[in-house]
């Protein structure tokens, strides 16, 4: 007899969880590619209506006769979600403006238990669904870059879409754009092991050598790095199966493709950074001969295109990680001479650390310092739980799993977490980046459920 706890599509509650995370999906991507026209409108319907579905597969799920995991995970995140609300009522009652809840509600209440709640471990629909929503919004910033390097850009769009000296500037950040486009490689090569027409797999490898080089463009030489890493341990997960000679032969592949793909990479970029100094010094020349003032290119120590985010040399880079190591040590004297920040947290967190950095600061520059200045140490506890499960879940998939698509799935969690290590990506459902919150969250639930059998821990509610 088949257990009433194992997927059925006919399922009521089931047919309301999905619609409620395609939902969430659908309001994601009018996010990231609404981020360049009618800004606000799609910022608008974000904040403000992203918690609809949330709660919406929260009161579905508390109808459901529940395994042991997920209701663990649903208390997990009840836990997160009320010391979220907790924390910013305080912080109101002080007479401080705290950020709204929608965001961060609407993302915790729902992503990190679907795979469990739903049951869908196994069919993945949801899964499948959300992936190729966070391509098709992948693939529309490479049709924004495309406009942008033909130099076909609407004068509507233009402010959204620019050349940051010669960094790619989307989704008003470069790095957020860079991490994107990493996820959307990774995807795109999952589902070309889980496919099997070859047309389609040939179009998903365009699909992902186009994100590559919008990428590269970027100039976001971690992500660039992470993105290379990934396909390079794609490679080798592909290829060494089996004896010594196939892991040897897998190495090396893994080895060469990432060197490689890092090399072309950084010659790309230069050379598109040549052709944007060549471009700027013509139309310099041409506004002096026209008599109208207008200054040479700024180029810095490196011979490249220096824009408003003021990448360093790579040396230097690599001494500070980009300044990043300063940071780090002013936020970490803050939380010394600011104790009440590692129990509740605060909202201040750019006037603090410009403060003991000396001049002005956003953020952290990491995902877990940031979650423990915004929420304190119970929200930092949460945060470490949950990069725990995922990486325990992404190494056992690794070492033990045959399926190239869950594969990918580990090996893209795993570079995702290694970004956050340099930028605030993560657990606190940033406005400007909490759609990569949720794709991490559902993708560390759905790991759950491939790392441990679904149904066999079952509880009465």
């Amino acid at each position: 007899m088949q257990s009433r706890l194992q997927l059925d599509s006919a399922n009521p509650a089931f047919r309301v969880q999905l619609l409620c995370l395609l939902a969430a999906g659908i309001l994601e991507y009018l996010f990231i590619v609404g981020q360049t026209c009618f800004n606000w409108v799609f910022y608008y319907s974000a904040t403000t209506f992203l918690i609809v579905p949330a709660l919406l597969f929260l009161g579905a799920a508390l109808v459901q006769e529940q395994t042991v995991q997920a209701r663990r995970q649903l208390l997990l995140c009840a836990g997160m979600a009320l010391w979220f609300v907790l924390v910013q009522a305080l912080r109101k009652a002080a007479g401080m403006n705290p950020q709204s809840g929608v965001l961060f509600l609407g993302v915790w209440l729902m992503s990190l238990p679907f795979a469990a709640v739903t049951r869908d471990g196994e069919k993945q629909v949801g899964l499948r669904c959300i992936a190729w929503i966070f391509i098709a919004a992948s693939l529309t910033l490479v049709f924004y870059t495309g406009l942008l390097v033909l130099n076909l850009i609407p004068a509507s769009l233009s402010p959204y879409i620019k050349w940051d000296g010669a960094r790619l500037l989307v989704l008003s950040h470069s790095n957020i754009c860079a991490c994107l486009f990493m996820i959307g490689i990774g995807l795109c090569l999952g589902f070309f092991f889980r496919c099997r027409r070859k047309g389609l797999k040939v179009l998903l490898l365009l699909a992902a050598a186009a994100q590559f080089i919008c990428q590269i463009l970027t100039h976001c030489r971690t992500s660039v790095l992470l993105t290379c890493a990934l396909m390079g341990g794609i490679a080798f997960f592909a290829i060494g199966k089996g004896r010594w000679k196939r892991i040897a032969a897998g190495m090396a592949a893994a080895l060469v493709l990432t060197c490689a793909l890092f090399l072309a990479s950084s010659a790309l970029y230069e050379a598109h950074n040549a052709r944007l100094i060549t471009q700027l010094s013509q139309q310099s020349q041409q506004s002096a001969e026209a008599s109208d003032a207008a200054a040479p290119p700024k180029v810095n120590a490196a011979g490249q295109l220096q824009g408003v985010s003021g990448q360093g040399t790579l040396k230097n880079d690599l001494r500070t990680l980009n300044g990043r190591t300063r940071i780090w040590s002013a936020a970490f004297l803050a939380l010394q001479e600011t104790p009440s920040i590692v129990v509740w947290g605060t909202d201040s967190v750019s006037p603090t650390l410009s403060y003991y950095f000396g001049s002005s600061l956003e953020h952290t520059h990491n995902s877990w310092l940031e979650v423990l200045f915004r929420l304190g140490l119970p929200g930092f506890i949460v945060s470490l739980i949950v990069t725990a499960v995922a990486v325990w879940n992404a190494v056992c998939l690794l070492l033990r799993n045959q399926d190239m698509w869950k594969t990918c799935i580990a090996l893209l969690v795993l570079c995702m977490l290694a970004s956050g290590v340099l930028e605030p990506f993560f657990f606190i459902a940033n406005a400007s980046c909490h759609f990569l919150d949720f794709l991490l969250l559902l993708l560390t639930g759905y790991m759950t459920q491939w790392r441990k059998a679904p149904g066999s821990d079952v509880v009465n509610p």
